[in-house]
């Protein structure tokens, strides 16, 4: 039998945590629970020698830093939205809101993640609104109703390829773009509005002026939120691409460096 092949540096496969989504549901007269997690994240990691890991909110709390613990970077995906609590608004009646489990899991792994770890997260869509909620900002709860005159977000592709985006020049977002406008697609309601110490707005759509991604300012570290989905087609393809590459090449760092 041929010896198992030794792993190096140069062939760290970097365990990557990813968020899921969870519902309930009535299944056979009985009430279930899932977690899931669309393929377009997973197949993104995979196809780029990354190690998709799956973190429920099923997880105890207790259990949250027990897993982080285990991974070389992370990814905070989108879904429905957070219960205002969160950042101290009241209810807006567009409001279609996340299964609380959830909303009280991601807040709890996004903190832990941010407070005790180092490695590289990158959050997307809903993900990014997170971000800024957990570090002390809060949310356009309604962008038809609360922002006049702005783009139906929404609705997925906002015309043919998508909506500019323009891009801040000394940015991370801007040196692995390699560009300053790109077209992206679009399918939220909110957005992030007071933006929270310790981020930086990165991007803005063109038309309107919504935040469409922001970093953390602490030096050296990866942290981005993107309110589009480079996981999903529309928009230009090559920045978006470029966004996991950048985030796997820093997972695979850190996990060489361990």
């Amino acid at each position: 039998m041929k010896p198992a092949q030794q792993v190096g540096p140069a062939m760290t496969l970097p365990l990557i945590g990813i968020t899921c989504s969870y519902k309930k549901a009535m299944d056979d007269g009985k009430v279930r629970e899932w977690a899931f997690v669309y393929k377009e994240y997973f197949d993104s990691i995979a196809v780029r020698d990354g190690l998709p890991f799956l973190l429920p909110p099923l997880l105890e709390p207790a259990q949250i830093p027990k897993a982080l613990a285990r991974l070389d970077g992370l990814i905070v995906v989108g879904g429905n939205d957070m219960n205002p609590q969160s950042y101290g608004q009241p209810l807006h009646p567009s409001a279609t809101l996340m299964e609380p489990r959830r909303d009280a899991f991601d807040l709890a792994m996004a903190r832990c993640a941010l407070d005790q770890f180092e490695f590289p997260i990158f959050c997307i869509c809903q993900g990014s609104q997170l971000l800024n909620v957990v570090l002390g900002g809060d949310l356009v709860q309604d962008i038809p109703d609360l922002v006049p005159g702005a783009l139906p977000h929404e609705t997925g592709k906002v015309g043919p390829k998508g909506h500019l985006v323009r891009i801040e020049e000394d940015s991370q977002l801007k040196s692995i773009a390699g560009r300053n406008r790109i077209c992206v697609n679009s399918y939220h309601h909110q957005a992030i509005g007071r933006v929270a110490d310790g981020l930086r707005v990165v991007a803005r759509c063109e038309t309107d002026e919504v935040i469409e991604a922001v970093e953390i300012t602490e030096p050296g570290r990866f942290v981005i939120g993107v309110q589009w989905h480079p996981e999903l087609e529309g928009g230009d393809a090559e920045p978006s691409a470029r966004l996991f590459d950048a985030f796997l090449t820093e997972a695979r760092a850190y996990a060489a460096a361990r």
